[in-house]
């Protein structure tokens, strides 16, 4: 029994050990993260189409989002209702099935940018009006993570979770706005692959109120040459 408790206690300071090995800042992880993800790649980037299926509870939807630099949005949901929708940053526009075009809300606005974050991140272009720290080291699912508390101008934070092997962004943890209330809202990205020289999450699962929607990225595509045109208020 002795010689269990003491293998016991030699794993767990090996463990805490290799787990507090290297003493990094946090401008360190960050810069680890951002090379992991290629933000000069990004940079690179003038627009993307990617195809995803969102599935909440039974229900799945097939989602083609456009993106074009610097803030263009357009989404077309297809199914039993299908929407098309644009946002150019300041408007957006709704064209729901068989209805007239309507002004768009804060809610559609912020689906649109969800699926810009998960592409791109929600540090990626507010470098300049961010700042970090470095909270502690966080472990769920099995894994290490560094916790990054990100604060923008106006005082707000979003918690960031980075793994501590390949700095991918895992896990997101923020209040939104939602019915004239903050709500809180997390998502989780696994399932990185490289495409273009970019690390992507092809899996994410967002929610907000316990409302769980899950986005399965079925394929993406870089610089194909899209203008404002494409995302011009739907007839």
């Amino acid at each position: 029994m002795n010689k269990f408790l003491l293998s016991l206690f030699l794993v767990c300071l090996v463990s805490n050990f290799a787990w507090s090995a290297e003493k990094v800042s946090v401008e360190q992880v960050m810069e680890r993260f951002m090379k992991a993800k290629n933000f000069d790649k990004l940079a690179e980037l003038k627009d993307f189409h990617a195809i995803m299926e969102q599935s909440a509870e039974a229900r799945a939807t097939k989602i083609n989002y456009y993106f074009l630099k610097e803030y263009y949005h357009r989404l077309n949901i297809t199914g039993p209702a299908p929407i098309h929708a644009v946002y150019d940053g300041e408007k957006s526009w709704v064209k729901p099935a068989a209805m007239s075009t309507i002004p768009g809300d804060p809610e559609i606005e912020s689906q649109l940018v969800l699926m810009y974050e998960i592409i791109f991140t929600p540090i990626y272009g507010k470098l300049e009006t961010l700042k970090f720290e470095l909270s502690e080291l966080s472990t769920f699912g099995g894994e290490n993570f560094y916790h990054i508390s990100m604060i923008d101008n106006d005082g707000i934070f979003t918690e960031l979770y980075i793994d501590t092997v390949n700095y991918d962004l895992r896990k997101v943890v923020k209040l939104i706005r939602y019915q004239e209330n903050d709500v809180p809202f997390e998502m989780y990205l696994d399932d990185y692959q490289v495409v273009n020289d970019i690390r992507i999450p092809f899996q994410v699962v967002a929610s907000r109120i316990n409302e769980p929607l899950k986005f399965k990225i079925i394929e993406i595509k870089f610089d194909l040459g899209m203008n404002k045109f494409d995302f011009r208020r739907p007839q």
